[in-house]
């Protein structure tokens, strides 16, 4: 098949040619021309219902605990909003794809108010990394050209004992406390280095003003989300499921977050191969709701033709199965197979 020509591909392209390019042209070139058009196609109906699934959910487990409270629903509802921020941050992604809603100016709001201020992100910076991330899958990263988002990986496989460290400091909040200081910290001009906190950096001399200036540039709409979320709450009497947001983003949401990144890219072959360098991991229903909201989980697929939106995502795997396209990729059955990998270390 044309498409295993790429597997001893180099790793940086030779003579101009990218490698992932290549392989994705030639996807496209298995799939007839109204199959392409069928799975391209955008709806405003279809992205605004993966938006209300997960703010459904939302909203279910803050009612939940409002009207139930207890020790179960309490749990039950972590559970659920640490998977639907998970959620969030997949909604967002498809916003950078522009691929959520058909209308570009609403995808963008969209994606940058609803799905990423929440999370303290920016769709638009987001938008500029991922772009890298899709070019250069699986290249080695040396700063400036490849995948950027190896570093989430590097590690795995690990001992038993390794993955479970990891996995008690995502619980424990130690993981994502870091994770949220970061930006805010760089933006007031310092670095965090080590144990003893924040090191002052070229920026930390600029005034206070300029640096409150800097904080509300980047950060504006997620401090205006909050503010709304928080007053609205508060003036329902919900104050339980506020606290409950921060308590799964700090401790359950990173969980998650782990989980799904270790599948899709991790423990696989260091190479410009998308068959190789990612993968896709078929899920239960459950695991669906918790580790790969929004078919995530079709992740080699999305390498492949990252233009198609996630609610046609399980269309092309089973286009790309039936023409033989995966015969040789990197497909694993569930995520307790991914634990196991990422624990094969002796």
């Amino acid at each position: 098949m044309e498409l295993r020509k790429l597997e001893k591909a180099p790793d940086r392209p030779r003579s101009g040619k990218n490698p992932i390019a290549e392989q994705m042209q030639a996807i496209v070139r298995l799939l007839s021309p109204e199959e392409r058009r069928a799975l391209l196609r955008r709806s405003n109906w279809r992205g605004l219902g993966e938006s209300g699934f997960t703010s459904g959910v939302l909203a279910a487990a803050a009612a939940l605990t409002v009207y139930w409270p207890n020790p179960l629903s309490i749990v039950v509802a972590l559970l659920l909003i640490g998977s639907r921020q998970l959620g969030l941050a997949i909604l967002m992604h498809e916003a950078a794809h522009r691929s959520l809603l058909r209308s570009a100016g609403w995808n963008d709001r969209v994606g940058a108010w609803l799905c990423a201020a929440p999370l303290l992100l920016d769709l638009f910076e987001y938008r500029n990394t991922h772009q890298q991330h899709h070019l250069y899958t699986g290249m080695r990263y040396d700063g400036q050209s490849g995948d950027p988002d190896l570093v989430l990986v590097r590690f795995y496989p690990l001992s038993r004992k390794g993955l479970r460290r990891w996995l008690w400091r995502d619980l424990t909040g130690r993981v994502m406390w870091r994770v949220n200081a970061l930006p805010v910290t760089t933006r007031l001009g310092y670095r965090i280095v080590g144990p003893r906190g924040p090191v002052p950096g070229p920026q930390g001399q600029q005034p206070i003003a300029r640096q409150i200036v800097d904080i509300w540039k980047h950060f504006h709409r997620s401090i205006i989300f909050y503010a709304v979320l928080a007053a609205g709450l508060l003036l329902a009497g919900w104050w339980l499921p506020l606290l409950l947001w921060f308590v799964a983003w700090y401790c359950v949401y990173p969980l998650f977050l782990r989980i799904r990144l270790i599948a899709e890219h991790g423990m696989v072959e260091r190479s410009p191969n998308l068959l190789a360098n990612t993968r896709t991991t078929l899920a239960a229903w459950w695991e669906r709701l918790l580790f790969a909201p929004h078919h995530v989980h079709y992740h080699l697929e999305h390498h492949l033709m990252p233009a198609v939106p996630c609610y046609r995502l399980p269309q092309l795997h089973c286009l790309l199965k039936k023409k033989g396209a995966l015969d040789q990729a990197e497909i694993a059955s569930g995520y307790a197979q991914i634990l196991r990998l990422a624990s094969a270390r002796e």
